[in-house]
């Protein structure tokens, strides 16, 4: 189920997670479990956004920013 997809998915960034650090020397600023947390906490804080991504209306600040 979704869980353990979630478990999957933490070992498989784990595991990249170690080999960058071992051949770059490069560690990540967050764990999965940290990054997550703030994800959604991110989304819970900045509901206004999320329901004019929902509703579509991202669509035309897009245009207006981008417009040829």
């Amino acid at each position: 189920g979704a869980l353990e997809l979630i478990d999957a998915q933490r070992i498989a960034n784990g595991r990249d997670a170690r080999k960058i650090e071992r051949e770059l020397g490069w560690r990540p600023a967050e764990t999965f479990d940290t990054g997550i947390r703030k994800t959604v906490q991110w989304y819970l804080d900045h509901t206004d956004w999320v329901a004019s991504v929902q509703s579509g209306a991202y669509r035309e600040w897009v245009s207006q920013q981008y417009a040829a």
